[in-house]
């Protein structure tokens, strides 16, 4: 929702606020490997009915997210040339993700500490199911503030952003009963009053930045010039209150300068030349990087923190062309560098359903290519477009992979596919719409070491709609069938975990490297929908 408001006359200020709520439900689909696509295709998911012991039953295997947002956009207009514009905002997010576990009645560890008999289970042995009820709550606020002067060919911006952030999150663990039925009404699983856990964390963020932007105006508005320089001071603490922790708490100061340069000429007022070099960076993703987690299986953490706790930094450039026109096209070239490239992953812990987060330090990246799209104006109703690219991409070093280094140089990056494209076709002529999508994707690899990658796809997608009658009123309804991958194709569309290598190797000094299982995500099935929708 959102509400407007002009002030001060003659000047013009205003005031603008945002906010909202959303709230989902959602089951979590299954990752599968490559071994168990092959084997099982579409049908590896979770199950449909509980059996002892099911860790992989629907019901328990669940995620809800809450989300409370707003913000207040304010402008005052202190001269015809002099702007301040003020922003804060504030969102609160909260879960639980629930996953289906295994805890042992006896002889299991929180953190590094061995645990005895879970409260109520004297006298018992083995394991027992559980929802891992992982209950999370985020809170970030904060402020934008900058001040504009503009004058017949410049636009001057200086401008200050403050960020706080907040995450905390832990386990508790509720038994199933025979029937794979469970309430948050029940005791959750302790030892001598003592919930367990595999993590009990809270990681703090804060981020200043202050930076300086002008954009430049000349040979009558033919030529555009904006620079900048942006200085960003990150501070990162989080602390793992488990026994055993090591560290129990880490975090890290950053300072990340990014300068930027963008700059265009229209050759006609039709074509345009245009080149970007520009820069960011990106902190170590989530706790995990800083701070040990934990299974309820073995003193050993189930993933460890990070040797390399710096940003991940990014420098590109980009040249390239537009015309505009009846037919519309766009073509560049780019280049970027990486350096403390960092892949997020995710992965399960054994046994169970459970998903954590692991980040795998690929260390420096290059990459360079092709990109161009072209598209119509619309001609008796209908439009057409075209895009595509390329895409080559090298890792820069041998990977550390803990008990040695892979030869991972001269690689390929992971999860980059060196050919994509979409063909598109659209009509409308105010009363029936509707447009077709066709799209490719390449291969692309899921390890470092190149020895495991899913094949390219090719989906296509079609929606037609007839906007109705709105009887005079300010409702407008419309009525619209969406197809979903029109030819049932069965793919893989992504990769969910990443991995060093899919097969055990020798490391660069003779040493072994054991194998991961890159885990994958299942594209879409064809999936019909029928939807009414008005605008107001």
């Amino acid at each position: 929702m959102a509400l407007s408001e002009k002030w001060g006359p003659p000047l013009g200020s205003s005031t603008d606020i945002v906010f909202g709520y959303t709230r989902s439900h959602q089951n979590i689909y299954r990752n599968p490997s490559l071994s168990q696509w092959k084997q099982y295709g579409t049908s590896f998911n979770y199950t449909g009915t509980y059996t002892a012991g099911d860790t992989n039953y629907y019901k328990i295997n669940e995620r809800f997210t809450n989300v409370v947002f707003g913000a207040m956009h304010n402008d005052f207009k202190l001269s015809d040339e002099l702007t301040l514009h003020i922003e804060p905002y504030t969102t609160f997010q909260r879960g639980p993700n629930n996953y289906g576990s295994t805890i042992p009645i006896a002889g299991g560890y929180l953190g590094t500490q061995q645990y005895g008999t879970l409260d109520g289970y004297e006298g018992q042995s083995g394991k027992v199911t559980v929802e891992s009820v992982h209950p999370w709550k985020q809170n970030t606020s904060g402020f934008t503030t900058n001040l504009d002067w503009k004058t017949k060919h410049n636009t001057l911006s200086l401008f200050y952003w403050y960020s706080y952030g907040n995450h905390t999150e832990y386990q508790h663990q509720y038994a199933l009963s025979p029937s794979g039925d469970w309430s948050y009404s029940q005791k959750y699983l302790t030892v001598n009053g003592v919930a367990i856990t595999g993590y009990q964390e809270n990681t703090v963020q804060q981020v200043n930045a202050i930076g300086l932007d002008d954009k430049l105006s000349l040979l009558g508005d033919k030529l555009l010039i904006d620079a900048g320089f942006k200085a960003s001071m990150a501070s990162v603490s989080a602390t793992q209150n488990l026994p055993g922790a090591d560290p129990y708490k880490a975090g890290k100061n950053y300072f990340e300068p990014t300068p930027q340069l963008l700059a265009s000429y229209h050759i006609t007022k039709n074509d345009q030349v245009y080149m970007n070099a520009t820069t960011s960076y990106r902190l170590p993703a989530g706790w995990s990087p800083y701070v040990p987690q934990f299974s309820m299986t073995s003193a050993t953490p189930s993933s460890t923190p990070s040797k390399n706790l710096g940003a991940e930094y990014f420098i590109g450039q980009e040249v390239g062309y537009r015309h505009n026109g009846p037919i519309n096209v766009s073509a560049s070239w780019f280049h970027y560098n990486l350096t403390n490239h960092q892949i997020g992953s995710s992965s399960y812990l054994p046994g169970t359903s459970v998903l954590i987060s692991t980040q795998i330090a690929a260390g420096g990246e290059e990459a360079w290519g092709f990109q161009g799209e072209i598209g119509t104006r619309p001609w008796h109703h209908i439009s057409a477009y075209a895009s595509g690219q390329f895409l080559h991409t090298r890792i820069g070093n041998n990977v550390d992979a803990g008990t040695d280094y892979l030869p991972t140089k001269g690689k390929q990056d992971p999860g980059a596919p060196k050919w994509s494209g979409a063909i598109g076709l659209t009509y409308d002529d105010g009363v029936y719409f509707g447009n077709f999508n066709l799209r490719y994707q390449g291969a692309q690899y899921s390890t470092l070491m190149n020895d495991q990658k899913i094949p390219g796809y090719m989906t296509a997608d079609l929606n037609l709609g007839r906007t109705l009658p709105s009887f005079n009123t300010r409702v407008h309804p419309k009525i619209m069938l969406n197809l979903v991958n029109m030819g049932g194709v069965n793919y893989l569309s992504s990769i969910s975990g990443f991995g060093l290598t899919a097969v055990k190797q020798k490391g660069i000094f003779g040493n072994s490297v054991s194998a991961s299982t890159p885990t994958y995500v299942v594209g879409s099935a064809f999936t019909a929908v029928v939807t009414l929708a008005a605008d107001f």
